[in-house]
């Protein structure tokens, strides 16, 4: 691949300026160098503009706050990105053309009714109307009820039509075809209905022929939608069922054991003969009620006009001798059925329509809920209606019945408060009325913040949820209040996202983004938008027509809006992009690349992990034009979160990154790689999961240059630590002075990247970080960086021989004392055996959704109103106790079968952490008993640490391999798994950890002393040893929390001042003359001892050093207690005793075996010993 010339960024610049001299490495360089003369750095110099444009202050520490705690699942770096697709909503309106079959007026009878002689209604008409008033009336009436439900139907009305009119239907679908069809058919007029047959006029006005129901399904085929008002409705169902089941076989249709009505059309509907609807006004052999007050079209009635028909049958029931007027109930029509005005109208249609759909949701499957109820708009409301129809009949003994059937729902409890609105309605003299809703709605938010302040969410019924979810759409006075409330609900629990999935009414609420404000409501509004679209991705296809980008992202840029707000805004789009991929025209611009880097540069963590998250998913297959961000220099200003100090941050920087790489322009790939590459270091496996990925894309977009470089023979400087490595990849660039001379790493990528040799060179640094990363700790980094490493060693051993002789070298040396030595040549591990994937085939997945899947779970069980986490300071320090050094055993037990080999206290309470020699860590509490166990590694365990972050328990274990992990016993899973030693190959020398808040220090080998931020799990400084032999025992000095001492297998004890970053650790004028096996430090004083019993005293302050006898034996295991004048020792052969600073017994722990481990509490006067039989012993000294 042949590179092209560096960018003339000059071009940019207001004025010239001289380049600084370009020099070329020799710690890596090829026998023939690709290009021949050195370019000169293109891009920065002291005080250049684009310099002096990048904000450093987006990884100020005093920004970095979390907003939620780990979990088991961030652990599974293999996870995809699942959002549930159990339906589809529609795009467009599913029902669009109705036929309504109705008699002639000249075929209606008067009919016998039960109370007086009064003249039928029918579509509010009297029967015995005019004929053409009557006609037109009705036709009037139906029409507009149709188009009241949605303006888009089509409706055709046919007035007693013959055999040969309904035949014509079967051309009609034709066309209609996806369309829902709907047949109302209402009975008044005609024959009733039988078992198989409805009846129609045959030319003249009273003769009627049967006519097949069959054929009407036939000739609508599906999908369809069938009302039936009359008499013996329920047969149809017989009918339309058994047709149904015979279309099924003619066309050999798929079959399953239930059937399901999905709610959506199917183009091929001779596929899907379930996909019909019906309603039926009466079960088999049932007859509507034959009360002359009542309409003749009681179905239909009902299903256009359900308020009024629920006051018409209320009064009837309960009212019917207070209003004798023979006119009832048509003179009252647009009087005390008409419901008063507006308002008090929309507030009762308001209440019907949530608790109808409330019962609903409380009586049907999830599944046939979602498909009547949420999808089609007009489905929904004839079956809200429809529910009402059977609550209304029931008195009369009649039983509507429907496809999709479901139990009646008349007895649910809801109705009371149904039928006391309408009461109140109907009885209330008030001026002005009562609102009918605000006691609906209040009470029911009401019941929902009792049961979420008593935390008896997850008991709470549906009805309650779909309720709440009426109220912004309802007329109650600031009915927004209720999306906070639904907002908490949400984020306490998956299963209660899931219902609220059910019942929200999403389309409104989506559109309710466009009328922002910087408030409480809004803020929740977007959680919940935020969480439905995750829980169901198929509120997409709702309002796909309806996405306003630009919108959403002036949001994302307002700093009006609170940040927590535009943090889930841009979770929002990100979820949109990630199935859409339709954002790009918005974002592919130089205007938008500029606001960006206005937002990232003082983002707090969560926004600016969430923007750069919505800039990998963005452009996501898509290349930048270089004109959007090379002359702001976007691109590295991204680049300082890779230095953030939350790991969020910095892994979704490294996919943004990734984002920027160009086809033509090597200079700016360069660039970006360099400037990921740091996180080789990096203690997050989510980081290093990412690292994986963008190194493989890397190295295999510049394969050729890879296998050029791989067959030369490397020189290198040996380097056993991540500070020298650092240094030698970025031109003797200081590790521990990064943070703070960014603009000088900045130049030093610059002058790396223009090397002759640059690609090369970068190439087979990348492929060392695949094969350290190949070892790693994580399982998932491990393997996936393994198939990666299996992949390129199959590509050069496919342009030349597969024999050792033309492996390349390593930028560094494994781990040998007797191979530091400058210019020492060494080679990769080979270890290959073990991994078998088939790695011909370059992987197609380089990504993967585990960051964007754990920082959805992590900004949903953060919630709407996260609160940044405090900085908390642990406490160390003792208060003075008067110790008669006595001591009270407050617990004991046999908890382990395998034999303990480390042990150490909680820093607060007396909890405690037991490693055992089959590599199992266990939680143990203050009562000796087992909560919680891990296997953290198939390596031994070599130290065992515990400490606090905030009021987090945290225990740090390190093995033999060189690798921390750190686990909260909360958990099942490590929240953190790192190589804290850069030698990986090999995993049979200690690793030491000592914690000290929220600091960690490690020290393996001769690698020096290394410290990581626990809360920001990254390297913050390391210090080289200037020793030869490894390092066999570590503490810290209680009295200056600056000072770490380190003891080697020499006898050697050495110190280093971590306050001074290039200080090396140094040794103290003092050896033991064996290894040191021991450090405990006390106050001013460091206890070491060796294996042989030797004890030592050094007094930090006085600088001298003086032997330490201990009247019992040489001690095979002992420890100071930080703050107290104690010492505790145990030789192997008698029980372990407490003696004074001089060595003197003071008491004995009898009842302990003498074969045993202990440790003493930091801040407690407490004491825990663990037996080589598994017996555990904790103590209180007095």
């Amino acid at each position: 691949m042949k590179r092209t010339g560096a960018m003339k960024f000059d071009e940019y610049e207001s004025s010239g300026y001289e380049y600084s001299d370009g020099e070329t490495s020799d710690d890596l360089k090829n026998d023939k160098p690709i290009q021949q003369n050195p370019v000169k750095p293109t891009i920065f110099k002291k005080n250049e503009q684009h310099i002096q444009s990048i904000n450093k202050s987006m990884i100020d520490d005093s920004k970095n706050a979390r907003i939620s705690t780990y979990n088991d699942s961030d652990y599974d770096l293999d996870q995809k990105l699942v959002i549930n697709k159990d339906f589809v909503f529609p795009g467009t309106h599913l029902t669009e053309n109705v036929f309504i079959l109705i008699a002639h007026p000249a075929q209606f009878s008067k009919v016998e009714v039960e109370y007086s002689e009064k003249n039928p209604y029918y579509a509010w008409q009297y029967t015995n109307a005019p004929l053409t008033d009557f006609s037109t009336g009705v036709n009037t009436t139906y029409k507009s009820a149709y188009q009241s439900i949605h303006p888009s139907f089509k409706v055709n009305i046919l007035v007693s039509p013959s055999a040969e009119k309904l035949n014509q239907l079967q051309n009609f679908r034709r066309d209609a075809i996806p369309s829902r069809v709907i047949f109302h058919y209402i009975g008044y007029g005609f024959p009733q209905v039988d078992k198989s047959n409805i009846f129609l006029c045959d030319g003249k006005p009273n003769v009627f022929r049967p006519y097949p129901a069959r054929k009407i399904f036939e000739n609508l085929k599906t999908p369809s939608f069938f009302i039936f008002d009359c008499n013996n409705a329920g047969a149809m169902l017989q009918v339309f069922d058994s047709t149904a089941n015979k279309q099924k076989l003619k066309n050999k249709s798929p079959t399953s054991s239930q059937k399901i009505f999905t709610g959506l059309p199917n183009i091929q509907s001779d596929s899907n003969w379930d996909d019909w609807i019906c309603l039926c006004a009466t079960d088999v052999n049932e007859t509507l009620p034959t009360n002359a007050q009542l309409p003749r079209d009681f179905l239909t009635t009902c299903l256009f006009s359900p308020v009024a028909m629920s006051i018409l049958c209320h009064i009837i029931q309960y009212y019917h001798t207070s209003f004798p007027d023979p006119g009832f109930p048509l003179n009252e029509i647009n009087g005390i059925l008409a419901f008063g005005d507006k308002m008090h109208r929309q507030q009762l249609e308001d209440i019907l329509c949530g608790l109808t759909d409330a019962i609903a949701s409380d009586c049907l499957k999830p599944q046939l809920y979602k498909n009547l109820f949420r999808q089609d708009p007009a489905i929904a409301t004839f079956f809200r209606n429809f529910i009402l129809s059977q609550y209304l009949l029931a008195p009369y003994d009649v039983h509507p019945v429907s496809y999709p059937s479901f139990a009646s729902m008349t007895r649910h409890p809801l109705w009371l408060q149904w039928r006391t609105s309408i009461d109140q309605w109907i009885t209330s003299t008030l001026t002005p009325l009562p609102s009918f809703a605000t006691d609906f709605f209040g009470h029911a938010i009401n019941s929902f913040q009792h049961y979420l302040s008593t935390k008896l969410d997850s008991r709470m019924k549906m009805f309650l949820v779909t309720i709440l979810c009426h109220v912004p759409f309802s007329e109650v006075a600031n009915n927004p209040k209720c999306f906070p409330l639904l907002a908490k609900f949400a984020s306490r629990s998956k299963e209660n996202r899931q219902k609220l999935a059910q019942s929200i009414i999403f389309k409104p609420c989506f559109l309710l983004l466009s009328n922002t404000k910087n408030t409480e409501e809004f803020n929740s509004l977007c959680y919940i938008i935020f969480s439905m679209l995750y829980e169901n991705s198929g509120f997409i296809s709702e309002i796909r027509n309806d996405i306003d980008y630009q919108l959403l992202l002036r949001y994302v840029f307002d700093t009006s809006i609170s940040e927590k707000t535009r943090t889930i805004i841009c979770g929002i789009i990100t979820l949109l992009v990630s199935n859409l991929n339709n954002i790009n025209p918005f974002i592919n611009n130089k205007e938008f690349h500029s606001k960006l880097k206005n937002v990232i540069s003082t983002a707090s963590s969560p926004l600016l992990h969430w923007i750069l998250l919505l800039m990998s998913q963005s452009f996501n297959g898509i290349s930048i034009d270089p004109d959007c961000f090379v002359p702001d220099s976007i691109h590295f200003q991204i680049s300082l979160s890779i230095f953030h100090g939350i790991f969020w941050c910095r892994a979704a920087a490294i996919n943004a990154l990734q984002s920027y790489f160009q086809q033509g322009d090597q200079i700016i790939n360069l660039h970006l790689i360099l400037m990921i590459l740091p996180s080789f270091m990096d203690c997050s496996y989510t980081v290093r999961m990412q690292l994986v990925n963008a190194c493989a894309k890397f190295l295999h977009q510049n394969a050729e240059m890879f296998i050029i470089g791989y067959r030369k023979s490397q020189v290198v400087n040996s380097a056993a630590t991540f500070s020298q490595l650092f240094a030698l990849w970025y031109d003797d660039m200081k590790l521990n002075t990064l943070k703070q001379n960014f603009s000088e790493f900045l130049l030093k990528l610059d002058e790396v990247a223009h090397r002759n040799d640059s690609i090369s060179h970068i190439c087979t640094i990348v492929y060392y970080i695949i094969d350290m990363l190949s070892h790693d700790p994580h399982p998932f980094v491990k393997k996936r960086a393994t198939i990666f490493r299996g992949y390129f060693q199959r590509l050069t051993m496919s342009n030349h021989g597969t024999n050792n002789e033309g492996r390349p070298h390593s930028v560094s040396p494994p781990f040998a004392l007797d191979n530091l030595q400058k210019g020492q040549k060494v080679s990769f591990s080979e270890d290959e055996s073990e991994h078998t994937e088939d790695t011909e085939i370059f992987p197609s997945d380089i990504t993967n959704d585990s960051l964007l899947s754990s920082s959805i779970q992590n900004l949903l069980r953060a919630g709407p109103d996260w609160i940044e986490q405090p900085k908390i300071e642990n406490k160390s320090e003792m208060s003075t106790y008067s110790l008669k050094i006595q001591s009270t055993l407050v617990a004991e037990g046999r908890l382990f079968k395998f034999s303990p080999t480390h042990i150490d206290f909680d820093p607060i309470s007396l909890d405690s952490a037991v490693a055992t020699s089959n590599k199992f860590i266990f939680s143990v509490d203050e009562t000796n008993k087992i909560v919680n166990k891990i296997r953290l590694s198939d390596y031994d365990i070599t130290d065992l640490q515990c400490t606090r972050i905030g009021n987090d328990k945290v225990v740090v274990a390190s093995t033999g391999d060189g690798c921390v992990h750190l686990w909260n016993p909360s958990y099942s899973t490590p929240f953190c798994s790192f190589r804290a030693d850069a030698n990986y190959n090999i995993d049979n020398i200690a690793q030491l950890c000592r914690c000290k808040g929220d600091k960690l220090f490690t020290t393996r080998g001769n690698s020096g002393i290394a410290m990581w931020d626990i809360t920001k799990q990254m390297l913050v400084g390391e210090w080289p040893s200037e020793e030869q032999h490894i390092a066999s025992a570590m503490c810290l000095s209680p009295s200056n929390e600056n000072m770490i001492y380190v003891g080697y297998a020499n006898g050697y004890l050495n110190a280093v001042d971590i306050r001074d970053p290039d200080a090396h650790v140094r040794r103290l004028t003092i050896t033991l003359g064996d290894r040191i096996s021991q450090l405990s430090a006390s106050g001013e004083l460091i206890y070491a001892s060796t294996p042989g019993g030797k004890c030592a005293i050094w007094n930090i302050g006085e600088a001298t050093l003086s032997t330490l006898r201990i009247p019992q034996g040489p001690p095979k295991h002992f420890i100071a207690h930080k703050h107290l004048p104690l010492l505790f020792t145990n030789d192997n052969v008698s029980s372990p005793q407490c003696c004074g600073p001089d060595g003197l017994p003071l008491m004995q722990f009898i009842d302990v075996p003498s074969q045993c481990i202990f440790t003493v509490h930091p801040t407690l006067p407490a004491i825990a010993f663990a037996s080589s039989a598994g017996d555990m012993y904790t103590y209180m000294l007095q």
